[in-house]
């Protein structure tokens, strides 16, 4: 036995050759060219891009469009560079983790690197740390997000993952597998970005569209399936996709917002799990009087450092609830660098630094729309647009810094006020007021004329009749803590009012609950014009800490008030035994007192409201009905709207053709035959018999006996006489059983797909007139020089069985399929 050699011109294949040959994948760099397999990648990855922009909107800035446009880039160019130089998998993969490290550090780390460029320690964690932490940060922090150190790695992230892996199954060979699995990464990126984002992203089922239309192209393009006449066929689903949407949106787009991932994001943080502010109210007092708790720098004018907002009243305590509608007693949210706020109002920065305060009240100023951090980072902050209160859930420390962005609202004056109704809102309950409060609101407000002025009249009452005192036994007064029921109760039964900041914001807040008025106790610092003056600069200790109410009026928004006496303004035995004996409407009600100032007219008008809600609950919204069609409706028109079409004009073809009677019906039967194998991509050849198209259908078909209903089928056509209806019934019934078995070996999509094909319509004349002579039964018009009687002699020739049976053309062998 002889060893075969190898041919002198062939180079022998190395080891290390071969191992890197099993190890590369097949590329289509190899087997398409550079320049179109470059072409190739960069649409799917441009895909991709334009997948990721519905995320774009939480983060409210440009520096997330750069981050998904470097974490495309960044994703892709391994991959290609790697799949031209036929790299290892292993190599394509270490340099593609290194580009990561080091331009993701660059996008989200930037502060944080060595000489601007390297990477750093902290860079490098974050990077790490950001593949899975990344996610859910960027769910728990409230949008816009911002540019903040390390919040742009969600994005970049977002690119770099869908580019590789995009770009890693387009670089390989092009089968139709690997392009269908390509063309679902920018769908999924797609889902994500939308997941992710915000329930306001503009323009997302657009850019679905758009992509869906892409990949369509892009497909067939890669696969060289495109084919010129599907150009109108594009254009008319890029015109149904892009014009009918842009057009019939704005009309059907329901109140309903979009779903994304962070509505479902409930943040762990309670507010009803912290101890009310306003009963440590006496402990700031007494342990931190001289100690300083916060410093500012640059506060407005007229504005207030606020603690926390406290809107539920249980009997007990006022506390922050946070768990009712935005547009009362809010909800906390978590928030970056940047807020929105709705209020209107000029915009003020204001630095504020943090010494002894603790706690996880964190001081505001205003209604922020942006927080910068000078010194040390809150852990983690937690906001309420609608109560202005901000938290740091893990607590405040010593030497934070920050600076916040807040809308300061100016405070209106009565005249401002003027006839402003009590503002309708939602707000918490306050539940178990003393009998003491309504009996006293009352007589205070009888006199008033306007909602602001009983409001006012509220205030003068407790400033005018109050004593001040911090709990000191002054002439056998005492002023105890706390603001619940009986505290409340004993204040305004006593024969002197004495209390602080604590007993009388409560009370105050109690009297415009009463009377139906939206109010709210606010725990905060309150300098005062003395102290504004000293300096841009005030520093706050335990002794500066007050509370006071706020009202909310319609048109205006809440409306500060500060009931608390003067604190020169205590009790003494000369001013207790000086004073007269309290005035009879201080101490008994009169025998009619005065109704409240709340006119009747809400209890004749709110039966007429109930009436008309309730009539507009039992009509039907015939406007959201229609939107709800259309929007359903237009997409699935759209979508099932051709298939159900073509269906619809081969049921009409069967119809028309089962009508007919005689040599029509057979020849009927046997051309839905004919147009079934067409629709399965059967082809027969147009100058074949029924005998030979049988033959060939028997071959490449689980169909059996089709030979027999040809030779029915020319029998009834050639006969002398016209055929009985009962035998070309019967061949129309068998012609339909066979083709229901035409394609009963195969899968059920390709049935649907013959059940929506083109092909027998679009050859509907051929089937006709041209499939062939003695398929149709039809002949074509005589040659130049043929006479005109050929056609009736070839017939009288092939009339007879015998000729049938005997031509040549059983010796033609069958076409293969096309």
């Amino acid at each position: 036995m002889t060893t075969p050699t190898m041919p002198h011109h062939v180079a022998p294949v190395t080891p290390t050759q071969e191992r890197r040959a099993r190890t590369t994948p097949a590329s289509t760099f190899g087997d398409w060219g550079a320049l179109a397999a470059f072409v190739d990648v960069a649409l799917i990855v441009l895909l991709v891009a334009v997948s990721l922009l519905p995320i774009l909107p939480a983060y409210g800035s440009q520096g997330a469009l750069y981050a998904v446009i470097g974490g495309v880039l960044t994703g892709a160019l391994p991959v290609v560079i790697g799949a031209y130089a036929r790299w290892a998998l292993p190599i394509t993969l270490v340099v593609t983790f290194g580009v990561y490290i080091l331009v993701g550090g660059i996008i989200a780390y930037g502060p944080t690197l060595i000489a601007g460029v390297l990477p750093s320690r902290e860079s490098i964690q974050g990077t790490l740390v950001g593949l899975v932490a990344s996610w859910k940060q960027a769910l728990t922090l409230d949008p816009p997000l911002g540019g903040d150190t390390g919040l742009l790695l969600l994005p970049f992230l977002m690119g770099f993952l869908g580019a590789f892996i995009a770009a890693s199954l387009a670089v390989r060979r092009r089968t139709w597998t690997m392009t269908l699995l390509a063309a679902s990464i920018p769908l999924v990126t797609l889902a994500v970005g939308i997941l992710w984002g915000t329930s306001t992203a503009p323009r997302a089922s657009l850019i679905g569209m758009l992509i869906v239309v892409s990949i369509m192209v892009w497909g067939s393009w890669r696969m060289r399936t495109w084919r010129p006449r599907r150009v109108a066929a594009l254009a008319v689903v890029l015109v149904a996709s892009v014009v009918i949407p842009l057009v019939t949106a704005p009309m059907m787009v329901l109140e309903n917002p979009r779903f994304v991932l962070r509505t479902v994001v409930e943040p762990p943080f309670d507010p009803q799990d912290q101890i009310s502010p306003l009963s440590q109210y006496r402990y700031f007092i007494k342990e931190f009087a001289d100690t300083d708790l916060v410093t500012v720098t640059d506060l407005p004018d007229g504005a207030t450092v606020r603690l926390a907002t406290m809107d539920r009243y249980d009997g007990v305590v006022w506390s922050v609830s946070g768990d009712g509608d935005r547009a009362g007693s809010g909800a906390f949210r978590r928030i970056g660098e940047r807020v929105e706020s709705t209020v209107e109002g000029p915009v003020a920065t204001t630095t504020i630094d943090i010494h002894a305060l603790r706690g996880v009240w964190l001081p505001t100023v205003g209604y922020l729309s942006g927080i910068t951090y000078q010194r040390g980072v809150a852990k983690d902050v937690r906001y309420n647009d609608a109560t202005g209160t901000a938290i740091d859930v893990k607590g405040i420390s010593e030497g934070l810094s920050y600076s916040v962005t807040s809308v300061v609202p100016p405070q209106p004056t009565d005249e401002q006020l003027g006839d402003a109704r009590a503002g309708r809102i939602a707000i918490a309950d306050a539940d178990n007021i003393p009998t003491a409060v309504a009996e006293q609101a009352s007589l205070v407000a009888r006199e008033a004329s306007t909602v602001p002025l009983v409001v006012r009249s509220f205030e003068q009452f407790f400033v005018e009749r109050g004593f001040f005192s911090h709990g000191e036994q002054v002439s056998g007064y005492a002023s105890l803590s706390g603001h619940g029921s009986a505290r409340i109760a004993e204040l305004l039964g006593a024969d002197l009012m004495v209390g602080d900041a604590e007993q009388y914001a409560s009370a105050m807040a109690l009297f415009a609950r009463q009377q139906g008025f939206a109010s709210r106790v606010v725990m905060g610092f309150a300098p005062t014009e003395d102290e504004r003056a000293q300096g841009d600069s005030l520093t706050f200790t335990g002794s500066d800490m007050d509370a006071w109410v706020e009202v909310y009026f319609d048109g205006h928004g809440w409306v500060s008030y500060f009931p608390t006496p003067d604190e020169s303004k205590t009790p003494n035995l000369a001013e207790d035994q000086s004073e007269p004996e309290p005035q009879p409407d201080s101490i008994q009600p009169p025998p009619d007192p005065a109704p409240s100032v709340t006119p009747p007219e809400p209890d004749i008008e709110d039966p007429i409201v109930d009436t008309e809600e309730d009539d507009q609950r039992s009509t039907v919204n015939w406007a959201a009905i229609v939107r709800v069609v259309a929007t359903v409706g237009i997409p699935v028109l759209l979508i099932l709207g051709p298939p159900l079409l073509i269906v619809a004009l081969k049921l009409r073809r069967r119809r028309s053709r089962s009508r007919t009677r005689g040599r029509d019906k057979a020849i009927g039967a046997w051309n839905e035959l004919i147009d079934a194998a067409r629709d399965h991509k059967i082809m027969i050849h147009r100058d074949h018999t029924r005998r030979e198209a049988a033959r060939y259908l028997e071959r490449v078909t689980p169909a059996r006996g089709v030979v027999l209903l040809a030779d029915h089928t020319d029998r009834a056509v050639f006969a002398p006489t016209e055929p009985r209806d009962a035998t070309v019934d019967t061949l129309w019934n068998d012609a339909l059983e066979y083709v229901k078995g035409l394609g009963a070996d195969q899968r059920w999509y390709h049935k649907v797909r013959a059940r929506v094909s083109l092909a027998s319509l679009r050859h509907a004349s051929d089937a006709h007139t041209r499939t062939g002579q003695w398929i149709t039964g039809r002949f074509r018009r005589p040659r130049t020089g043929q006479s005109a009687r050929a056609p009736q002699v070839l017939v009288q020739e092939q009339s007879t069985p015998e000729a049938s049976q005997l031509t040549a053309l059983d010796s033609t062998p069958p076409p293969e399929q096309t």
